[in-house]
């Protein structure tokens, strides 16, 4: 008998529990310790689907920040073009300059805060130079920049909360493995020198050779 490492799976430890329960509830000398075991689990499983909602809920935010930086990113390359066009495509232009002094390449790579920075002072040296490029475009590229940096806010915030949910869960996993040890030990306690019947109370760990760990 082995019981499961803390390293497998929710999954793989849920159902080894589940055995364990169901073999001491089937004996009313053991009856006695289904319990406990039933409250880890109970507590392991919820864990376990919170995990999983948090899971949905980061790559709900992650799609949202990817569409909403492709959005402002593709509006900065349409304002360059029309920039460019008022210049006659002379990238030396003061006024280009002014309004992309590190080229528009580096304003596309920006993200959340940084690029609404960036943006922001865009639309203001378009207020100064190209007042109607500003007019026809400078609150929507406030606008789409500003809902960048919410994504991206929200999206370290579900990062932070997966990360916690992850957590939670491993505790629990190794919380219902303890309540499997100390039944181990009442087991014993209960039959004295009898191991092969406190081992018929586990799940044999041939069946658990071919589960994968979990990462």
């Amino acid at each position: 008998m082995t019981l499961p490492r803390e390293d497998r799976s929710t999954s793989t430890i849920l159902r080894d529990a589940r055995f364990h329960r169901a073999s001491v509830k089937a004996d009313p000398a053991t009856a006695h310790l289904a319990e406990r075991v039933e409250i880890a689990e109970r507590r392991l499983r919820d864990a376990e689907d919170a995990t999983e909602a948090a899971e949905d809920a980061r790559v709900e935010a992650y799609a949202r920040l990817v569409r909403a930086d492709f959005d402002v990113d593709q509006r900065i390359r349409e304002v360059e073009l029309l920039v460019l066009g008022a210049v006659s495509r002379d990238r030396s232009n003061v006024g280009y300059r002014a309004c992309f002094p590190r080229g528009l390449s580096d304003l596309v790579a920006m993200r959340g805060e940084e690029q609404e920075r960036g943006v922001r002072s865009l639309v203001n040296e378009l207020s100064a130079r190209f007042p109607e490029l500003a007019a026809a475009h400078g609150e929507a590229l406030t606008t789409l920049a500003s809902a960048a940096t919410t994504a991206e806010r929200a999206w370290l915030e579900s990062e932070r909360l997966a990360s916690a949910a992850i957590g939670a869960e491993r505790l629990a996993r190794v919380e219902l493995i303890r309540v499997l040890q100390r039944n181990e030990g009442a087991l014993r306690e209960v039959f004295p020198g009898d191991q092969r019947r406190v081992k018929s109370y586990f799940r044999k760990a041939s069946k658990r050779r071919e589960e994968t760990p979990e990462a």
